[in-house]
């Protein structure tokens, strides 16, 4: 996933919910270490709906298939979807796009993001 752990250091205020599939590499597992993150291993329906009623947004920066049409239930559910310009999949361009090559620009408007919701 496209500068995670940069993005827990740089959001420490932020919970990260990680989906998959299957099992995790070790690599995603070893961001447990944060208390930001919470990882789903072999998620399914009822798990995808659970963390999906909790998000404030979504972050689109894996970079292979998305899971259970993830981005078009968030879009359906009206939150905000952040994803790098390698790991982008929505096709209504209805996301915010950063380059990959500047990922703080990223971070500076998911804050932004969150401060608007604050008031």
């Amino acid at each position: 996933m496209e500068h995670l752990e940069f993005l827990i250091k740089a959001l420490p205020d932020v919970h990260f919910h990680i989906l998959a599939h299957t099992t995790f590499a070790s690599q995603v597992v070893d961001l447990q270490r944060y208390l930001n993150v919470t990882i789903y291993p072999g998620f399914n329906r009822y798990n995808f709906e659970n963390v999906l009623s909790k998000v404030d947004f979504y972050l689109d920066i894996n970079h292979f298939n998305e899971i259970m049409n993830i981005t078009q239930e968030i879009h359906n559910l009206g939150k905000p979807i952040f994803a790098f310009d390698n790991t982008s999949k929505d096709p209504t361009g209805g996301s915010q796009i950063f380059s990959s090559q500047t990922p703080e620009t990223m971070v500076v408007a998911i804050k932004a993001y969150l401060n608007s919701l604050d008031k």
